[in-house]
């Protein structure tokens, strides 16, 4: 496919474009992340060098990828990389929200990005590249987000009654005795893939892969979405976010 060849989803989603959005993205979001999660063992790459827009470096983070060991850890090691990924996060909940926008991205258009082609769900793709934001408010996302991401059906709260036992699970701002979800920053691809271990299985290295990463209301909705409950027993991957709400605390800085 040429530079100037739509792709699919039609001339506004060029594979070029999506491809220095994402760039875009990863930098930014890379540099925010090295300002302000400090003194953590767990990296994130740091931009090396860059070449207009054909060439860019990445900082090297020596370990293995999570995937490559996942089947050979023992629990215990599985269950504390998952607390040190689970701690990691929650201080990326605690990085000051943008002022432009509440829920997108820090490419240049702050709209949310995805994998630019899904031959298995084109439907899905298509329907994501007309409703990807920004968003001004956690409110309009809400209402345009349904089947966003694959089917995704959000059910972060929005404006709920602070004594709602379902409030306990989020972070929030509160407003005249109700409650709204805040956006905070999430990786939004904690594919294992994009874990780099120390190859002694025992601690988390670095996470890479930052070029999705967005400020949005509920990652752990988002972390969950599509995969069965059955699924969701017999791998225990899927309990990565199991109470870091909890142990983040409510948040009560911003209302949207």
């Amino acid at each position: 496919m040429s530079p100037d060849e739509p792709n699919i989803f039609g001339k506004v989603n060029l594979n070029q474009r999506v491809t220095r959005l994402c760039e875009e993205n990863y930098i930014r979001a890379s540099e925010l992340v090295n300002t302000h999660v400090l003194n953590t063992a767990i990296k994130v790459p740091r931009l090396i060098a860059r070449e207009d827009e054909d060439v860019t470096v990445w900082e090297f983070i020596d370990g293995c990828p999570l995937d490559h060991l996942w089947e050979k850890l023992t629990l215990r090691q599985r269950e504390g990389l998952k607390l040190q990924l689970r701690e990691f996060s929650i201080r990326l909940w605690k990085i000051p929200s943008p002022t432009e926008f509440a829920v997108g991205t820090l490419c240049s258009t702050h709209e949310l990005l995805c994998d630019n082609f899904h031959p298995h769900h084109p439907e899905y793709a298509h329907m994501f590249w007309t409703k990807n934001g920004p968003y001004t408010t956690v409110e309009d996302y809400k209402s345009t987000a349904t089947n966003l991401f694959y089917g995704y059906e959000p059910k972060f709260p929005v404006r709920e009654p602070v004594d709602s036992a379902l409030m306990s699970r989020y972070v929030y701002s509160v407003s005249e005795g109700l409650a709204t979800a805040r956006p905070v920053l999430d990786h939004l691809d904690w594919s294992k893939s994009n874990i780099i271990v120390h190859p002694n299985g025992d601690y988390v290295a670095g996470v890479i892969d930052w070029e999705y990463a967005a400020f949005i209301p509920d990652p752990e909705d988002y972390f969950l979405q599509n995969v069965p409950a059955e699924r969701r027993k017999k791998e225990d991957w899927w309990s990565l976010f199991d109470g870091a709400a909890d142990m983040y605390g409510i948040h009560s800085q911003h209302r949207y």
